[in-house]
């Protein structure tokens, strides 16, 4: 009985070794899986890594590449796969009209793992990148006055000056471009095979002015003259659209007296089928911006001080008359038949304005890229 007994504790004993054992077997195994699994993971958070950041190489060069001049308008494959810190990307490009965008995908590829980024950057129209953009001449008219254009000058005519003691500097200037890069067109929005006509004009204006609210426009269709002064009654405006029957009708005078301002920050677009005067004396604006888009001539004259930022366009010239005046205009101003500037004991400074760089374009242009344009800022980037 006794050896029975010890036999018996002996195999007890044995039963509990082996279930220690396995149960060290167990835990050593699971925690070798999870030790390997953790290693797995992090590897792969390391190529999902790396290939995030190839993707963000391919982005980078894909920008450098598009704004190098005359690259802006490509689209399709960028880059097939180009090696990189020990992986791949790849870059395409494409065209959103509609919302003036142009879409850089990229895809990074390490160890077999992959990252993609979208990025969307601003199409801006080509005459905006320029301080002045003339489809004819621009020609300077002064006695004892003295102007600079800062930022670039791009003339499809030439520059001439006329006068008595007068000088015009420019940081930058282009003669002979396309009228492609200095003028202003507007799309076929009658669908009748040809663009730019006046009817596209009024057509593409009605069409913007429904893209706001509408307590942010105001819609005049005349043959007549509209005077405007500005007040306070505008502060919420963004669009001021007159509209008249045919070519040249429907004049917009804009007038400032010692009762006449824009409220702090605000940027309205005052588009006319006719011609504008904008009448300015002793107005500083430059906090504003108040732009203007004609079918006819567009004038602008100032004396004593004057200071304002605008974008100005017209489908015929640009003229701007200033009498003992210190002037800056700041924007960009483009004429498809020419510019003019008749200036008398002047000092005026025609700057570029940054804002429009970065995409801030003023109500109811920013559809006017159509395929001539630049790059401006990136508007979106995120990771597909």
């Amino acid at each position: 009985m006794k050896t029975q007994f010890i036999n018996s504790k002996s195999g007890i004993a044995l039963m509990m070794v082996m279930i220690f054992t396995l149960v060290l077997l167990v835990l050593g195994a699971t925690f070798l899986r999870l030790a390997t699994s953790e290693r797995i993971l992090a590897n792969e958070s390391v190529q999902l890594s790396q290939a995030f950041y190839l993707a963000e190489a391919g982005v980078q060069r894909a920008i450098a590449y598009l704004r190098v001049a005359g690259n802006e308008s490509r689209t399709g494959t960028l880059y097939t796969p180009q090696s990189f810190a020990g992986g791949t990307y790849s870059a395409t490009a494409a065209d959103d009209l509609t919302r003036s965008v142009k879409i850089i995908t990229s895809t990074g590829t390490f160890a077999g793992k992959q990252k993609t980024i979208i990025a969307e950057i601003q199409l801006l129209p080509a005459f905006f990148r320029n301080t002045f953009s003339s489809g004819g001449d621009l020609d300077f008219y002064g006695i004892f006055a003295a102007a600079y254009a800062h930022g670039t000058t791009w003339l499809t005519g030439v520059y001439d000056r006329h006068g008595l003691f007068q000088s015009m500097g420019f940081d930058t200037k282009v003669e002979g471009v396309n009228s492609n890069q200095t003028t202003l067109r507007f799309p076929d929005m009658n669908n009748n095979g040809t663009a730019n006509e006046f009817n596209d004009f009024v057509l593409f204006f009605r069409n913007e002015i429904q893209k706001y609210d509408p307590s942010e426009v105001v819609w005049l269709q005349t043959d007549g003259t509209v005077n405007i002064w500005p007040r306070r009654d505008y502060a919420d405006k963004k669009i001021i659209f007159v509209e008249g029957s045919t070519p040249g009708t429907g004049d917009v005078n804009i007038w400032f007296d010692a009762g006449s301002w824009w409220e702090s920050g605000q940027d309205v677009t005052i588009v006319s089928t006719g011609e504008v005067n904008y009448i300015q004396p002793l107005q500083n604006t430059s906090s504003n911006r108040l732009s203007v888009i004609s079918w006819g001539t567009s004038s602008e004259g100032a004396i004593i001080y004057s200071a304002h930022r605008s974008v100005i366009g017209t489908e015929a010239t640009a003229d701007f008359t200033y009498f003992l005046t210190l002037a800056t205009v700041t924007g960009s101003i483009f004429a498809n038949q020419g510019i003019s500037l008749q200036e008398a004991i002047v000092l005026v400074n025609f700057w570029h304005d940054d804002r429009l760089n970065s995409g801030d374009i003023p109500p109811g242009l920013r559809p006017l890229s159509g395929n001539n344009y630049y790059l401006g800022g990136m508007t979106s980037w995120e990771e597909e």
